[in-house]
Formats: C-alpha cells, structure tokens, sequence
C-alpha cells in the first residue's frame, strides 16, 4: 500500500504506509497527531527523519493527519491535513526532508496520489 486516509484522521499505533522501496511513514513515537509531525522510518523500521506535514503558515487549529501517499519512484512522499474549508497537500522529498509543495485545495480530501510527474488532491494536479 503506497497510500492511505484515515477514518477520523489519525495515524494510530501500529498503522504504516509502506512504498515500493521498503520505507514507511507514521506519526512520531510520541503520537502527537496534532502537531503535524510525520516519521520516515525505513524497512527495518528504524526512523530516517521526520518531517514537518503542516504548513506552518497554513496552520489555524491543530489538526491531525488525513492522508499520506508515497510517490511511483519513492522520491517524494505528499501529506494531507485539513483547516477551515480546506485541504492543505504538502509533498516532501524523502532524501532531504525539505517541502518542495504547499497547495491549499477548496474541501476536505483524504487521498494524495502520484505520477511520475504530478501529485492530485481532489481533482487538482500540481506539477512537481
């Protein structure tokens, strides 16, 4: 599974998404599902880095996670969070950690998804 939403919008103990290239994300051991932090742990489950899934300058509430999708070639990984009437997709690179896209989409939306070159959300695709 390369993707997941989340009924209620927690990532739980013990839930995964795992990509094709053996590495998986899950909240941070502490569990703080409001405070966007995501984990990148690798096949043997031993965490990489963490990344920040809200943006920052988007933040009006804490929130937990909705959605995680990981790219085809498990260069990027794309989280989802929610705040007013909206969903915000931010898409990371798993290598440095560093947010190469923020888009606020109109509604709320669960499920990231990837092609080799775009990620969507709720009928939108970005260019990567």
């Amino acid at each position: 599974m390369n993707r997941r939403n989340f009924a209620g919008g927690l990532l739980g103990t013990g839930l995964a998404v795992f990509s094709g290239c053996g590495a998986f994300c899950s909240n941070t051991m502490e569990q703080l599902d409001t405070d966007g932090t995501v984990g990148i742990y690798d096949g043997a489950g031993d965490l990489i880095r963490t990344v920040d899934g809200w943006d920052i300058s988007q933040r009006d509430s804490p929130n937990s996670l909705k959605g995680w999708a990981f790219s085809p070639d498990c260069k990027y990984g794309a989280t989802v969070y929610h705040f007013n009437s909206s969903s915000n997709l931010s898409v990371f690179d798993l290598e440095t950690g560093d947010r190469v896209l923020s888009e606020n989409v109109s509604g709320f939306y669960k499920n990231p998804s990837f092609t080799s070159e775009t990620v969507s959300l709720g009928g939108n695709e970005f260019e990567l």
